[in-house]
C-alpha cells in the first residue's frame, strides 16, 4: 500500500475548518478543486454531506464502492461530465485535494465513521476525480443519497453565493 493518498475535502476538514487539525500533521500537499455531486445541510448548518443524487435515488457505485476501493488506479465512479459536456456549478462541490499521510486517511475514516466497503458506515468513500484537472484523482467521503436533508444553495461550504 502507498504511504499516502489524495483525499478531497469541502466541510469541516477543509483547512482552516474545525475538523482540520484532525489531519493537519499529515497533510504534505494541499490544491483547490471541484468534484461531482451536491452539498446538503447534514448538521442544522454546522457541517455539510456530498450526496451523489438530488432525487433521492442511489448511484449504485456509490452504494457498493467495494470495486472502487479495491482499485483505486481504476477510473472514477463518476464521470468527469454531462452530455454536453459540462457540469453545472449546481451538480458540483468546491473544495481542497490533500495529499495526505496513510495514516490520516485512518484517521478521516474514524471521524466519518467509515469502517470499509459493504460496512454499517455513515459516509462512503469513494473513487472520484476532479472536474477541471480529471488525471487528479483520490478519495472522497459521499452520502448516496441527501437523507431528506436539504441542499446548501451553493457548491461551497461554508456556503456562499456561486
Amino acid at each position: 500500500m502507498k504511504d499516502e493518498a489524495w483525499l478531497f475535502v469541502y466541510g469541516t476538514l477543509q483547512p482552516g475548518m474545525s475538523n482540520y487539525g484532525v489531519i493537519q500533521t499529515w497533510v504534505r500537499e494541499a490544491e483547490m478543486g471541484r468534484i461531482r455531486g451536491f452539498l446538503v445541510d447534514a448538521g442544522a448548518g454546522l457541517y455539510p454531506a456530498l450526496a451523489m443524487d438530488k432525487a433521492g435515488r442511489p448511484d449504485i457505485q456509490a452504494v457498493f464502492p467495494a470495486a472502487a476501493a479495491a482499485r483505486p488506479d481504476s477510473k472514477p465512479v463518476f464521470p468527469e461530465a454531462s452530455a454536453n459536456g459540462c457540469i453545472a456549478e449546481s451538480d458540483s462541490a468546491s473544495g481542497w485535494w490533500l495529499r495526505i499521510g496513510i495514516g490520516g486517511l485512518a484517521e478521516t475514516d474514524r471521524l466519518e465513521e467509515y469502517f470499509g466497503p459493504e460496512e454499517s458506515n455513515d459516509y462512503e468513500r469513494i473513487w472520484t476525480a476532479d472536474l477541471d484537472v480529471p488525471s487528479r484523482q483520490g478519495w472522497v467521503y459521499v452520502w448516496p443519497t441527501r437523507r431528506g436533508c436539504p441542499p446548501i444553495g451553493s457548491s461551497k461550504w461554508p456556503p456562499s453565493p456561486d
